[in-house]
């Protein structure tokens, strides 16, 4: 409750945000990628195949039906409720042969910076368990809104878990993903513990997930010189 109060005082004292004078919205277009986005589009691409598309999948992932022009190729037509991307003449829909498992009430609340390469452990675990996950960001693992909240929890450091699910919370990325594994996934006999190598052999998730930071940037691990002086005092939307 207090530090609920202290997060709300400290909100209230800061200027309200608004549009910057002569802001005219842009109008409406299709989703398309500029010439000034191609870098960060590559570096993207980059860093994805540094760490062989991990996380991009959930564990246990499969195709299970596709249409094209109306011709079924495989699978069975979507159930009510289920859904089926479209995209043209095209129809898709995929799910996992081993989740949902266990699913949290709350969300996993996750204190983390991006650059950090046992921080992207936890993401990748999260996005292979399909797991809610409320990230709260901690540039360079020391400021930003939420740095009281993680030093709350005894040390400096990231990554930072709170499950209110459980009442657990803990540091460690190994420690983590193991809890994660542990309570929100499959039963270990439903799938084989080897499709986790790039997460659980150490010196490959290590090299590669630094390499992958390094190709973007290093981003979360400075400050932007066009951010607004008040920007680590707000809370992220």
């Amino acid at each position: 409750m207090l530090r609920a109060l202290l997060l709300i005082g400290c909100c209230a004292a800061l200027a309200p945000v608004k549009l910057p004078d002569g802001f005219k919205a842009p109008t409406p277009k299709p989703l398309q990628i500029g010439d000034s986005e191609i870098p960060d589009l590559l570096s993207g691409a980059a860093a994805l195949a540094v760490r062989l598309a991990t996380g991009t999948f959930v564990l246990g992932w499969r195709p299970c039906f596709a249409e094209v022009g109306g011709v079924k190729l495989f699978g069975s037509e979507p159930g009510a409720g289920e859904y089926a991307l479209s995209f043209g003449p095209v129809r898709f829909r995929d799910d996992s042969s081993v989740l949902p498992a266990a699913r949290p009430s709350k969300p996993i609340v996750v204190y983390e910076y991006e650059s950090s390469p046992f921080c992207r452990k936890v993401r990748e675990m999260c996005c292979l368990l399909d797991l809610e996950v409320e990230y709260r960001p901690v540039p360079g693992a020391r400021g930003g809104a939420f740095a009281k909240e993680l030093f709350a929890g005894g040390k400096t450091m990231v990554p930072y878990m709170v499950d209110e699910n459980a009442d657990v919370a803990m540091y460690e990325s190994d420690d983590i993903c193991q809890y994660l594994r542990e309570t929100y996934g499959p039963a270990q006999d439903a799938y084989d513990p080897k499709a986790l190598w790039p997460l659980t052999f150490g010196p490959f998730q290590l090299i590669t997930s630094t390499l992958a930071a390094i190709v973007r940037g290093l981003p979360g691990g400075q400050r932007r010189p066009d951010a607004r002086s008040d920007n680590e005092e707000r809370k992220p939307l």
